[in-house]
């Protein structure tokens, strides 16, 4: 008890908090934590993609607005705790700042030590990286000591998910910080080795890929799969909808990724890289045939029971 109010009374002392990123998943963080009572800065390399970041956080506010999930002055004042910049200067009294760059390996590792030469030696640095291990990211780092992975989830204005994930050189105090912020902006966070894929990615990279298999074997049509993926997990988008939200090229990009350290369950289905390479998203279009719900969801199921087992059994 005494060791938890002392990481409360740490956590309590977070004034200034910085996302680097300001893309979707960057920008939706960022007003996360505003909504919460934390100055943010969101950070980018320059104006315009800051003021896009700041136009999508607008834009989300005023959703909430129109479902009156906030009052317009509520709206106002969460924006004024947000300041949109492309100094990284800014950075330097942050106590803790959240990477949410592009998901490539070269630009996070050199985005994580950038941070260590423009923060303070005690500022908590996050990494949301979704398939790279952080050991591998912080390899050359400085102080990995203060550097723990933060794996949270598209969108993640709504979605309370986060993994949080601490390489052998983490310190504890750092984890436990880290992982009473996550509850104090509203997170559900759970612990992940720092092993390819972590937790989630581990079965839900599979059950997108083995979606585009039964595509591409004929078991169904893209909108049959994505309505009975909806019904059998109780998911609000199939997998093909999800893929769209997300970027075919990241669902490229993490299939490659876990399939160098996990084998062949993670390769992308040929059907996924050509429809990459006409630079299209899925059609989504049509009428569910409900008489292959049963045909879909054995395979989906078996393959994430799969990955499931794989992670259970120790096999990290």
């Amino acid at each position: 008890m005494l060791w938890r109010k002392h990481i409360i009374k740490s956590v309590s002392a977070i004034r200034k908090v910085a996302v680097v990123g300001a893309g979707d998943l960057g920008s939706g963080l960022a007003q996360k934590i505003a909504v919460k009572g934390f100055e943010v800065s969101l950070v980018d390399l320059d104006s315009e993609k800051v003021a896009s970041g700041l136009s999508a956080i607008q834009k989300n506010l005023q959703e909430g607005v129109e479902k009156s999930k906030f009052r317009a002055r509520q709206a106002e004042e969460i924006l004024g705790r947000i300041t949109v910049t492309s100094d990284w200067d800014r950075l330097a009294d942050a106590d803790i700042v959240v990477e949410s760059v592009v998901e490539d390996f070269v630009v996070k590792k050199n985005v994580c030590a950038r941070l260590e030469t423009l923060c303070r030696s005690d500022t908590i640095i996050g990494t949301t990286t979704s398939s790279f291990t952080v050991t591998d990211l912080t390899a050359d780092a400085s102080y990995p000591e203060r550097i723990v992975g933060l794996h949270y989830f598209f969108p993640v204005a709504k979605n309370r998910l986060v993994e949080i994930v601490r390489t052998e050189k983490t310190r504890r105090a750092v984890l436990a910080c880290a992982w009473v912020f996550q509850e104090r902006i509203g997170q559900i966070p759970i612990a992940s080795a720092d092993a390819p894929g972590f937790i989630v990615n581990r079965y839900f990279v599979p059950w997108l890929i083995e979606a585009v298999r039964l595509l591409e074997e004929g078991v169904a049509d893209i909108v049959t799969i994505d309505a009975a993926a909806r019904k059998q997990f109780g998911v609000q988008r199939g997998p093909f909808a999800l893929m769209n939200a997300m970027g075919l090229p990241i669902t490229m990009r993490l299939a490659r990724t876990l399939q160098e350290g996990l084998g062949a369950l993670y390769a992308p289905a040929k059907t996924l890289i050509d429809q990459i390479e006409i630079s299209q998203n899925w059609t989504l279009d049509g009428e569910a045939d409900d008489t292959r719900f049963d045909a879909v969801n054995s395979r989906l199921m078996g393959t994430v029971f799969h990955a499931d087992a794989t992670c259970v059994g120790g096999d990290w």
